[in-house]
This record gives structure tokens, C-alpha cells and sequence, in this order.
């Protein structure tokens, strides 16, 4: 409704300066610039307002609540409660233009696979996605990394790429296998940065991955930061 009243309000703003033109009242060229921002504005509310309204008519009712211990996603007459426990993988893969605290326009999502197969995706029908990101990014990292931490003590690989996997020893990042002793990660400009530790001691990125492509990066970051301290006590002072 606010799209459509956006586009009303766009042709009532074209029509008035089509009228203003015509008695020639005000400069031309400055009609002729407000008409085609008015004319765009419309044309923008107006594409808007039709693909909710799309939405509107193809999308059953969802109900979505996050919780600190977990989350209840209400589809239709289908719903679905779980814990953070049962979470398997969460992805942040979406992206956004924003006005300020509004989205203008998003795509992709966040992606949550739990253990017994089912996925759910956040997108921007559901609202800010920057919003619901900074809401679940701690709990859905604590317990990513929780889990992962117990699949490396009873020595199962965790997979987080198709070109990342962790193992009890370190990590296989593309064709480097680096062992925990060797390694550090950290985040930069949205990509996930693999480093190893050279001959004279240096850390170099070796291999670097849209952050947007990769499981459980935050859950990831916390368990190799804590793993390497312990394997690297020296660096720290400890």
C-alpha cells in the first residue's frame, strides 16, 4: 500500500508540473528535470507495489520467531520448533542496498540447514536481513562452534567449502594443508582469509573465500582463534 501510494502521489507530482508547464510559469528545463524524477519515482513505487502484490498473492502466511535458545518458523498450517543445538550450517549470503535503517532492495539470504535435513531461508520478504543477522550471528556462531569443536575431538572432518575443511590437525584450504601451528584467519572486505606462517615467521594469505559461500564462518572464526592460541602459546606470550 505505501509502494502504491508512492506511485500515486509520483503521477499526481507529473501531472502537476505537465500543468505548471503548460501556463509557463517556471523555467522549462527545471519542469523538464522534475517531471522525469517524478516520472522515475513512479515508474520505481509502481514495479514495487506490483511484485508485493505478486508476493502477496503466491506466498502462504509465514511466522517467524528467533529466540536465544532457538527458533519457531510457522508456514501455513506447517510449523517447525528447534533449538540452536539442532542447527547444522548458517550462511549469511544476503545482500542489500539501504536508505539509512531502510532496505531499497535485497537479494539472496541467510541460509540455516538443521541436522534433520530441513532448510530455511531468511530473505528481504522477511524484512532487514542486516537486522536478523546482527540478532542470531552470536547465538548461531557459539553453537556452530560448540559442534564443530566436538566433531574435531572425535576426529570427523568438518566441511564448511567445498574448498575448506577443518580437520583435528589444522585445516585444507584449496591445494594447503596448514597445520594449526601454522595458521591464522580473520575476516577482510566480506572475504573469509586463510594465512600460513612462512620461513621467517611471517604470516601470508594463501587462500581467500567470499565470506558470503562459506558455512559457519563466524562459528569457524571463533574455534580457529581459540585452536591456534593453544597451539601457538609462544606468539601469545603464554
Amino acid at each position: 500500500m505505501w509502494s502504491l501510494l508512492g506511485a500515486v502521489g509520483a503521477a499526481g507530482a507529473f501531472a502537476a508540473l505537465e500543468e505548471t508547464a503548460g501556463r509557463q510559469l517556471v523555467d522549462q528545463s527545471v519542469l523538464r528535470v522534475g517531471g522525469i524524477v517524478a516520472l522515475v519515482i513512479g515508474v520505481l513505487f509502481g514495479l514495487r507495489a506490483l511484485v508485493n502484490l505478486w508476493r502477496w498473492l503466491r506466498r502462504r502466511n509465514e511466522t517467524l520467531r528467533f529466540f536465544d535458545q532457538g527458533f519457531s518458523w510457522a508456514r501455513g498450517g506447517d510449523e517447525y520448533k528447534a533449538g540452536w543445538t539442532k542447527l547444522k550450517a548458517y550462511r549469511e549470503g544476503a545482500h542489500g542496498l539501504y536508505l539509512g535503517d531502510r532496505p531499497i532492495f535485497q537479494w539472496g539470504a541467510h541460509r540455516l540447514a538443521m541436522r534433520d535435513g530441513r532448510v530455511f531461508k531468511v530473505t528481504g520478504v522477511h524484512g532487514d536481513m542486516r537486522r536478523f543477522a546482527k540478532a542470531v550471528r552470536s547465538f548461531t556462531a557459539d553453537y556452530t562452534g560448540t559442534w564443530m569443536g566436538r566433531a574435531l575431538r572425535h576426529e570427523k572432518p568438518v566441511r564448511l567449502h567445498r574448498q575448506l575443511t577443518l580437520y583435528p590437525g589444522g585445516v585444507h584450504a584449496g591445494k594447503h594443508s596448514i597445520p594449526w601451528s601454522e595458521l591464522e584467519t580473520g575476516l577482510k572486505r566480506g572475504r573469509l582469509v586463510i594465512y600460513r606462517k612462512n620461513s621467517k615467521g611471517k604470516f601470508k594469505p594463501v587462500k581467500s573465500y567470499n565470506a558470503a559461500s562459506v558455512d559457519n564462518v563466524k562459528g569457524f572464526l571463533e574455534l580457529a582463534h581459540g585452536t591456534i592460541r593453544n597451539w601457538q602459546r609462544e606468539r601469545f606470550g603464554a
